[in-house]
């Protein structure tokens, strides 16, 4: 199994995309998502791309982690898209019957950076809050009392 650190984390137009290239058990992938939440944090990307384009098949172990990956990047506020997948690991796993559950894909990463670009247009725009300055009066018995205050 490789190590976390064969897995390219690439930012691209403020996209960041994980390539699983590799295979990965469960230490390894939970080392790349910790790399992950630390990267969305700092980094603050607008969008994930799980991609396992150069994954031939994919079993249910490591399905399960590449939707644990997601899941956690939803958490963050950061929406994702796995991309790549091939036809021998869909028909693998739609043969298993999983559930999906809210999982988007895409055929390649130019399609799921287009969903992301898509979502984020669709998004209502951020709400600044302006500070006013406002004039308040006092309330009655202060105002006598200042109003006393500036008589002496």
């Amino acid at each position: 199994m490789a190590s976390h650190s064969e897995v390219p984390l690439i930012e691209i137009d403020g996209v960041l995309i994980a390539a699983l290239q590799v295979e990965l058990d469960d230490e390894g992938m939970a080392r790349l998502g910790q790399q992950l939440l630390d990267r969305i944090r700092e980094d603050r990307p607008t969008g994930l791309l799980i991609d396992v384009s150069t994954r031939r098949l994919l079993g249910l172990a490591d399905f399960d982690r590449i939707r644990r990956m997601a899941r956690q990047s939803e958490l963050m506020g950061l929406p994702n898209v796995i991309v790549g997948m091939g036809p021998a690991a869909a028909s693998s796993l739609a043969d298993a019957d999983i559930e999906l559950d809210g999982l988007r894909f895409a055929s390649d990463v130019g399609d799921g950076r287009r969903i992301l670009l898509a979502e984020d247009a669709d998004a209502p725009e951020e709400s600044t809050i302006e500070q006013v300055d406002l004039e308040v009066d006092p309330p009655p018995a202060q105002a006598e009392s200042i109003s006393d205050e500036v008589a002496d």
